[in-house]
């Protein structure tokens, strides 16, 4: 779901549409999956049939739509850095947050330590200000990056959380 949908959205599609087209394509690959094992499954019991197809169906439409709902809702507040991180997370890109939610699934000590930030955020952690942040608002009003915390924690984990997001497109 998440690479068909970065993948549609980096060809200048609409955000809704790639959305759409994420959900499709992760429809269609679990529903082949999840038909195959029933059919395995039920085999020896029972012949397939058209109500199996729609049970199928509707088990994968239901996961869909609870994944999808979980990642766009706010993270629980451990982990966040601060009170004003979780309050910006609104403000992160759709598609990002659904790339980020399955991270904190995995990773019990997941932080994310900024989302957006203003010409003076960079002033004051004595970095030169970056015209062209992803952390600031974009054309579509929201934010493009987020910050995650890597120190402290193993290089192998930062390179798996590297590569998982590279793998996605971003």
């Amino acid at each position: 779901m998440l690479r068909g949908a970065l993948h549609v959205y980096h060809q200048a599609w609409p955000l809704l549409i790639a959305l759409g087209v994420g959900f499709v394509a992760a429809f269609g690959i679990l529903f082949l999956y999840a038909t195959w094992v029933y059919v395995r499954l039920a085999e020896s019991h029972s012949a397939y049939g058209v109500r199996t197809v729609q049970t199928t169906a509707l088990l994968v439409i239901g996961a869909l739509i609870v994944f999808q709902g979980y990642v766009l809702l706010a993270p629980d507040p451990v982990h966040v850095k601060s009170d004003d991180v979780y309050a910006e997370y609104s403000q992160l890109h759709p598609l990002l947050r659904m790339s980020v939610a399955p991270t904190v699934l995995v990773d019990e000590h997941l932080l994310i330590t900024d989302l957006s930030r203003h010409p003076r955020d960079y002033e004051a952690m004595g970095l030169p200000t970056n015209p062209r942040s992803l952390h600031y608002p974009q054309s579509g009003g929201y934010v493009h990056a987020v910050d995650l915390r890597t120190k402290g924690h193993y290089e192998v984990r930062n390179l798996l959380l590297q590569g998982y997001f590279a793998a996605l497109g971003f």
